[in-house]
């Protein structure tokens, strides 16, 4: 008998843990299905609505289309192929700021006059700036290749990798033999940390103050940025001043306002003896803070964000004439500069049509060069 009840209560404790176990993984399940989304790879969009802004796809380029950088390049016999590698890791690589790694850096060639010889990429075109600058470095650390009769020369090839095999193999034709491993971009986007529907609240978080600020404000530049944390959290809105000074654009004000509660929690912190301050050795203003703006911001704007090292911008309207992320400059993901963030532009009918209506009712055109 103690055996049965032992054995019953046995059988009943496992079927609750199983029922519970199943109820768990439908829950992992219906979690996994509602963040789950869809990436246009080929195109960077995320869930259709989600367009990624990037240097090597800037808007109106076409991506079968390479652009081209100069590089300078030299003819070797085959049995120089060691000592160019030596001079080139030495002498050439560690000085050349851009980046060489989406190309093979041999090309095998024959003719009838010279027989098989190999053409073979030095460096950036900008690295050196005459030919015989070159020649000379060969002398002085390159005695393995015969420096006195080696073609120097310069060539153009695509300055990034492709986006598909298919575009390396015409690039590898057209221009120079390309090392395909893969878009690199793949793995981004399939890294993005996006939960569309949150975004898609911040995106019309925006919407929401400029229709509310448009009623209010009619002559007001029709421009509202929000500035919020990673998970979502506003920490500030901002509107367009402009009318009242050329530099309080609605950007700008957003990141002055972030100064300003920098400000107090410094003098709030002050005012406790001995609290431990988080930020004590963070002096970037917006660090990987999130940015929603209406419209793609100017030059300046661009460069306020990149100095306050923010980590994400998402925006709704392109501004062809004066745009500096999407349409001119592409300053978020620009080579040179000393910090990059990612940028999106938000693409969905719904909220632009809506950001379009609201813009007709403020009864403000933007003249077409007006930055913003």
């Amino acid at each position: 008998m103690v055996f049965v009840k032992t054995y019953t209560s046995l059988v009943s404790s496992i079927t609750q843990s199983v029922q519970v176990f199943r109820s768990t993984l439908k829950f992992m399940k219906n979690k996994n299905r509602n963040t789950q989304v869809s990436i246009d790879f080929e195109n960077g969009v995320i869930d259709g609505v989600l367009k990624q802004i990037r240097q090597s796809g800037a808007s109106g380029s076409d991506p079968k289309i390479a652009k081209l950088i100069p590089v300078w390049c030299c003819n070797i016999k085959v049995t120089e192929t060691k000592s160019l590698l030596v001079f080139i890791k030495e002498m050439l690589t560690p000085f050349d700021e851009v980046s060489l790694t989406h190309v093979k850096r041999f090309k095998k060639e024959s003719d009838e006059q010279q027989g098989t010889f190999l053409r073979a990429i030095l460096c950036s075109g900008d690295l050196y700036g005459t030919e015989g600058d070159l020649r000379e470095l060969f002398r002085e650390h390159c005695a393995g290749v015969d420096s006195q009769h080696l073609p120097i020369y310069k060539t153009d090839i695509p300055k990034h990798g492709a986006p598909t095999a298919e575009i390396s193999k015409d690039w590898s034709e057209k221009y120079w033999p390309m090392s395909w491993k893969g878009n690199p971009n793949h793995q981004v986007l399939l890294n993005a940390d996006f939960d569309v529907a949150k975004e898609r609240t911040m995106v019309n978080a925006t919407l929401d103050e400029l229709e509310k600020r448009a009623g209010q404000h009619p002559g007001d530049v029709p421009v509202v940025t929000i500035i919020a944390t990673p998970q979502h959290e506003i920490l500030t809105t901002a509107y367009d001043h402009r009318d009242t000074h050329v530099l309080k654009h609605s950007v700008m004000n957003a990141i002055q306002q972030i100064a300003d509660l920098e400000v107090q929690r410094r003098s709030n912190r002050n005012a406790v003896a001995g609290e431990e301050d988080s930020k004590a050795n963070n002096n970037y203003l917006c660090h990987n803070l999130h940015v929603y703006t209406t419209h793609e911001p100017c030059v300046m704007c661009s460069m306020a964000l990149v100095h306050s090292r923010i980590g994400r911008l998402v925006y709704i309207k392109s501004m062809p004439s004066t745009g500096a992320l999407e349409s001119n400059y592409q300053l978020g993901d620009r080579d040179g500069l000393n910090w990059n963030f990612e940028t999106w532009k938000w693409i969905a009918d719904e909220e632009n049509k809506r950001l379009d209506a609201i813009m007709e009712k403020s009864k403000h055109e933007l003249a077409s060069n007006t930055h913003i």
